[in-house]
């Protein structure tokens, strides 16, 4: 028997033919399946309604007659002719009270309260933008005192891939921006490395007066560290290989 009857009609639903029992379980489906098709407008009208339900009971509103009017209104005022906008927009007044909200002009005056907050927040503006030139300021001369110290050489070079790091939040400042850049950037790191190498290979000065040289020095046992820019160079490829 189909869950929409009550139970005391179970000994009639017994008495009928198959043949109707089934029709009537079809015409059931067919009425649930309709009401579920409007279900979600309905659902949709209600969640548009409901901020509203207190005015609505309040004032004895009908909703659905000031939908009609408001999507009339704004039809109007969106796509009419000049005439058919003023002849809503004196409704509107009439109906609302718009008017005292304009000025002489026609334009919107601005309540009170803006009146008096215009002012200060105009000022407020002013100091914002004064402190965010100030701080403008400030990082502008730290990134060129970090540029101009000789212990940054590379910092030029490093300056696109530090940007980048600090920008991603991958560096917290100039000096592990600027580590990370050097040590990362393949090209800039074999820059560094031939800087040193070059730097290691040029004469310290005249060797000492009556100092006999030393023995020549044994090769090297396989497996012992080389020189300085065979180091750096296992290093690059290293990262070349990351």
């Amino acid at each position: 028997m189909p869950k929409s009857w009550r139970k005391e009609m179970s000994e009639y639903w017994g008495r009928q033919d198959p043949r109707v029992q089934q029709y009537i379980h079809e015409r059931e489906e067919q009425v649930q399946r309709g009401i579920s098709q409007y279900k979600s407008t309905a659902d949709q009208w209600g969640n548009v309604m409901k901020p509203y339900e207190r005015y609505v009971k309040q004032y004895n509103l009908n909703p659905h007659e000031i939908t009609s009017n408001l999507l009339a209104a704004h039809t109007i005022l969106k796509f009419g002719t000049p005439e058919q906008k003023a002849q809503v927009a004196a409704i509107m007044d009439r109906d609302y009270g718009l008017r005292q909200f304009y000025g002489q002009n026609g334009q919107v005056a601005a309540p009170a309260h803006e009146q008096i907050l215009s002012p200060l927040q105009n000022r407020l503006a002013q100091v914002e933008a004064q402190l965010q030139q100030r701080a403008l300021s400030d990082a502008s001369s730290e990134v060129e005192r970090f540029i101009a110290d000789p212990a940054n050489e590379f910092a030029s070079d490093a300056a696109p891939r530090m940007l980048e790091l600090l920008e991603s939040g991958k560096a917290a400042s100039l000096r592990e921006a600027y580590d990370v850049a050097t040590r990362t950037d393949p090209a800039l790191f074999e820059k560094i490395i031939e800087k040193r190498v070059q730097a290691a290979a040029r004469p310290t000065g005249r060797p000492p007066v009556n100092v006999r040289p030393s023995a020549s020095r044994a090769p090297s046992p396989q497996g012992e560290r080389g020189t300085i820019e065979d180091t750096m160079r296992e290093q690059l490829r290293q990262i070349n290989s990351r």
